[in-house]
């Protein structure tokens, strides 16, 4: 009895499928048995969902929308002139110039998305390229009244150029890239680009240089029409001292050296004078600005090569350096006509007026002869007051001079300043779709889902399809299985 029991209990271990193993290999052989069975079972299937997925990827690789990708790169170098041409002889640091600083904001502004949009014709260009379909769909809608006004296609060009346009600095370089629909309009638009970043910072360089020179001309003619009127208010403290004094003497001809004549001559004298102090400030700050730009030139040579953009930018500015300013030229031809008109007016003493030698004391005496009197207090005043504004409209026109001659040099170097290292090109290929990736994953995800829908045919029918699956299910042991006959 022991004996049959003990014999009876063997093979319901072996339904079981007790194992001291702790992973069941046996079932995991089953398993993957059943996949590979359900596989053959279902072959056409497979093949069905892999023909259509492989197709459904082949047509969506056609379909699709293609974006292309275009890229610029500029590259950018600092000028710290400009910047102190309103005050000199302040220190600039140099961070003062930052030729990348705002240039996403300068690209992407609405202002120049809109004149990119103008300038490259976008709407009536991007009109043209929509699909039949499309175009009949805006035929009917503009039957209907329900067609897009011009105003709203503009603001929606500027809106996708903005999502499109990138703009990123690193290093002194500016990137300038843009993703769109079409090979053609993706060049065009991002060559519109380039040149309008470049245009607004010459722009915005040249202007603001130009500001400071409008300034300084409304002092310089402010200054001017100062001199005017305290030269008048001289010439009537001259008529009235000439008055009273004949009128205390008696003989106008004792007064020679407080005639008239003698008083237009101080007078030309004079301006003479400012006229050439003037021209040596001008000829004073181009030697300084020569002597400086000259060295710099020679510390440059020794890091960059002949053809370097700096080496360049620093002879073109010692070029227009060592030529005479149209300013300058135009100061020595006022100050020839002032010595013209000094001669005609009976002066003879022309050394004496152009000599920058002569000491405060002569100056001084030159300016008593022009008021008659240097001892009278009223002319006193008059005379320290002319020489005061005379002294300002001089400060003045060397700055005017200076900021003119620093507008010629950077308009001459500019395209030194932004260089376009990498220039817009034409795009060959879409960046998207990316057809072998869609292809590629068509017919793996073919495959999977006809595997899939495969193994859930059998799984969610319920059918035993395996002697395993009643071995365990039943915990009986099989004895033999048949075959199905063809």
């Amino acid at each position: 009895m022991s004996e049959l029991q003990q014999t009876d209990r063997i093979p319901d271990v072996e339904v079981l499928g007790a194992s001291p193993e702790l992973i069941d290999y046996e079932l995991i052989r089953e398993v993957l048995g059943y996949i590979v069975h359900s596989l053959k079972r279902h072959r056409m299937q497979i093949l069905v969902c892999f023909g259509v997925i492989s197709a459904v990827a082949a047509v969506a690789s056609k379909i699709l929308p293609r974006t292309y990708h275009a890229e610029a790169q500029i590259m950018t170098d600092r000028n710290p002139i400009i910047a102190s041409l309103c005050n000199p002889a302040r220190s600039v640091p140099r961070d003062a110039d930052q030729p990348t600083r705002g240039a996403s904001e300068l690209v992407t502004r609405r202002e120049n998305l809109v004149a990119l949009v103008k300038r490259t014709s976008l709407v009536e260009r991007t009109d043209a390229l929509r699909s039949p379909v499309q175009r009949l769909k805006d035929a009917v809608m503009k039957k209907l009244g329900r067609s897009v006004p011009e105003d709203a296609k503009l603001d929606m060009m500027v809106g996708m150029l903005e999502q499109k346009l990138s703009v990123s600095t690193n290093d002194g370089m500016v990137n300038i890239g843009l993703d769109w629909s079409d090979p053609q309009l993706t060049f065009d638009l991002l060559e519109a680009a380039q040149q309008s970043f470049i245009d607004a910072r010459r722009k915005e360089e040249i202007s603001s240089v130009q500001d400071a020179i409008a300034i300084l001309e409304s002092h310089e003619k402010r200054a001017a029409e100062d001199i005017k009127e305290s030269i008048a208010v001289l010439e009537k403290i001259v008529a009235r001292l000439v008055a009273e004094r004949k009128k205390e003497m008696g003989d106008g001809r004792s007064l020679s050296v407080f005639a008239l004549k003698d008083h237009h001559l101080a007078q030309i004298k004079f301006m003479i004078r400012a006229k050439r102090r003037s021209i040596q400030d001008v000829e004073e700050f181009r030697r300084k600005r020569l002597t400086e730009m000259q060295a710099q030139l020679q510390e440059q040579r020794t890091v960059y090569s002949p053809e370097h953009p700096a080496i360049l930018e620093l002879k073109d500015r010692i070029e227009a350096l060592k030529a005479d300013s149209p300013q300058l030229m135009s100061l020595k031809h006022e100050e020839e006509e002032l010595l013209g008109e000094y001669t005609r007016a009976g002066g003879r003493d022309i050394d004496s007026v152009i000599d920058p030698g002569e000491d405060a004391d002569a100056e001084r005496k030159m300016a008593g002869n022009i008021l008659g009197t240097p001892d009278d207090p009223e002319a006193a005043v008059a005379t320290d007051n002319l020489r005061m504004i005379v002294a300002y409209h001089q400060e003045i026109i060397r700055r005017l001079n200076a900021a003119r001659m620093e507008l010629d040099i950077a308009m001459a170097s500019f395209k030194h300043r932004y260089t376009v290292v990498n220039p817009a090109e034409f795009p060959d290929k879409p960046i998207k779709p990316k057809v072998p990736l869609i292809i590629g994953g068509g017919l793996i995800g073919g495959l999977l889902l006809g595997c899939f829908v495969a193994l859930a045919r059998d799984i969610l029918t319920g059918r035993v399809l395996e002697s395993w699956q009643i071995k365990r299910a039943l915990q009986l042991p099989v004895l033999a299985e048949l075959e199905e006959s063809t």
